[in-house]
């Protein structure tokens, strides 16, 4: 899902992210950063016209 991405900083970035239920041939420009109670992934097509994040919280 995350593949290709480059450390910037405290997150990760890349132009290729691709969601599970979208076709193949759709990538996206992500963004993906820890913390310490867990992670925030960002997603955007269409430059940032159209964008979906998620919190992941860490299990304890």
């Amino acid at each position: 899902m995350c593949h290709g991405m480059t450390k910037t900083g405290a997150s990760w970035q890349g132009a290729n992210m691709k969601h599970p239920s979208m076709p193949g041939i759709m990538t996206f420009n992500g963004t993906v950063t820890f913390s310490a109670s867990g992670l925030s992934i960002k997603g955007c097509a269409v430059g940032q016209s159209m964008c979906d994040a998620e919190n992941w919280t860490k299990a304890h």
